[in-house]
């Protein structure tokens, strides 16, 4: 019984997901309500608070379980003891980027949507803190000047990918990846240096 609950669960809040993106499609996120979304998804309003206090609220869930696929995207690909790569920091950044890329390809309305929309807190800032998080991560420097240039590079490279995602006549994402893996491969060392 609590697997149809669970699945029912899920698909209530897929359907919550669904019209929240399409909405963002027909009008600016701070004009939609409650309502537009329940009427949308053709899901009793009372329903929708069991899950959420408000759209505010949807919106943030949404975008923190994207934010966390796409950690989880750079979290599998950091070096590791286990890695054969152990002593080499990322010598070949395009299976990260393939992922990533992919992620975004895959998720591209709802990525277009969280893009659309200006929080404070937006999902522009969050995908920058994931790629900063696995640069310094990967250089073990915290230096100033480390960190200035990781935040450039993260900027950089989530407005590249956020140009070429909401773009329609787009280059292939594998020139996206090509051009990406270039420029940020220069900017990371090759080897550790114990």
């Amino acid at each position: 019984m609590s697997g149809t609950e669970d699945r029912r669960v899920r698909r209530t809040k897929r359907m919550l997901r669904q019209a929240l993106v399409e909405l963002i499609q027909e009008k600016e996120f701070q004009k939609i309500t409650v309502t537009d979304v329940v009427k949308h998804a053709d899901i009793n309003r009372g329903t929708f608070y069991v899950y959420y206090r408000d759209v505010y609220d949807l919106l943030e869930k949404v975008e923190n379980e994207m934010i966390e696929e796409f950690r989880l995207i750079h979290v599998e690909n950091l070096p590791s003891p286990k890695n054969k790569y152990s002593h080499q920091l990322v010598p070949d950044l395009h299976p990260l980027l393939e992922q990533a890329v992919g992620f975004l390809e895959k998720n591209r309305m709802m990525v277009c949507a969280l893009l659309r929309t200006s929080t404070s807190d937006g999902f522009k800032d969050k995908m920058m803190r994931v790629i900063e998080d696995f640069r310094l991560s990967v250089i073990h420097d915290s230096q100033e000047k480390e960190i200035f240039l990781t935040q450039f590079l993260a900027a950089g490279a989530v407005g590249v990918m956020s140009k070429w995602i909401m773009e329609e006549n787009r280059p292939s994402k594998e020139v996206l990846i090509d051009m990406l893996d270039e420029l940020l491969r220069k900017t990371l060392p090759l080897s550790i240096e114990r």
